[in-house]
C-alpha cells in the first residue's frame, strides 16, 4: 500500500530538518515541501514550543533555525524511523 500523505510526525521532522541551517520562513517551507497552510500551522507550534528559534540574519531580516531542543527531537525522530525501517526490512528475511 502506497501512502501519499505525510503524518504529523513526518511533517514536524521535515520542518526541523529544513530549518537546521537557518533561513527565512518561506525558504524553510519550500525545503520542507509543504503547503502554506500546513506549514504555518506546524511552524507556529514548533516556534511556541521552543523547537525553532528566530534570529536576525546577515541582511538584518528575521530568520529561523532549529533550536537545540529541536535538534534533540529531530535526532530522536530519525532514530525512531531508522528503528522502524530495520524492523520492516527484516520482516522479509
Amino acid at each position: 500500500m502506497v501512502r501519499l500523505r505525510r503524518g504529523r510526525v513526518e511533517i514536524i521532522l521535515s520542518i526541523l530538518e529544513a530549518a537546521l541551517t537557518g533561513d527565512k520562513k518561506t525558504n524553510i517551507m519550500y525545503r520542507a515541501n509543504l503547503s502554506y497552510r500546513t506549514f504555518n500551522f506546524w511552524f507556529k507550534r514548533l516556534l511556541e514550543a521552543g523547537f525553532l528559534e528566530s534570529y536576525e540574519d546577515s541582511d538584518g531580516d528575521k530568520a529561523y533555525r532549529t533550536s537545540d531542543a529541536g535538534k534533540a527531537l529531530l535526532k530522536m525522530g530519525r532514530g525512531f524511523y531508522d528503528l522502524l525501517d530495520r524492523i520492516i526490512t527484516s520482516e522479509g528475511r
